[in-house]
């Protein structure tokens, strides 16, 4: 309903992509048939891509009135992992492994218009690491985690800002 602002994203295994339409759903469709596999609605409309992981976690992409939440393909439905309804998700998610980290910009509770950067819990949505990140337009079209574990951000009307990943020790 009302297309789509994402780009599909694919399954590891290729049999699913998952997109969303602006009617506030997450949407699979299987990648043979093209038929709708489920509709799961989200209560927000992201405006953008969700981010799986290679074992299936599906992260939709925050908007305005969004949280972060957690979902899998349970075939012929979504089921809710987890959900984050105290957390403002204001992007593009990143993740990449199962049990690895979930990273998402949020809105800063302490400062209008201010945001964060969130590390999650992949598997429990429990908060790992909150740092401040530099104001991206108050929301990110695009999040990408680089090959030595650096996070990269776009911001929708100010630059593109870097993270290193903590050192421990």
């Amino acid at each position: 309903d009302g297309g789509s602002a994402a780009s599909p994203a694919i399954s590891l295994d290729g049999a699913r992509i998952y997109t969303n339409d602006q009617a506030g759903n997450l949407v699979a469709i299987d990648a043979d048939t093209g038929a709708t596999a489920w509709t799961h609605p989200l209560g927000f409309s992201p405006l953008g891509s969700p981010a799986i992981t290679d074992g299936g976690r599906i992260v939709p992409t925050g908007a305005a009135g969004a949280w972060v939440v957690a979902l899998t393909d349970a075939g012929d439905r979504a089921d809710v992992l987890w959900e984050r309804t105290d957390l403002t998700h204001l992007g593009v998610p990143a993740q990449t492994t199962e049990d690895g980290p979930l990273y998402v910009v949020v809105a800063d509770p302490d400062g209008p218009g201010a945001v964060q950067l969130a590390v999650l819990d992949g598997q429990t949505g429990a908060t790992v690491d909150v740092v401040g990140a530099p104001d991206s337009g108050l929301v990110t079209i695009g999040t990408t985690i680089g090959p030595t574990g650096h996070l990269y951000v776009a911001g929708l009307s100010d630059g593109v800002f870097g993270f290193r990943p903590a050192t421990t020790g």
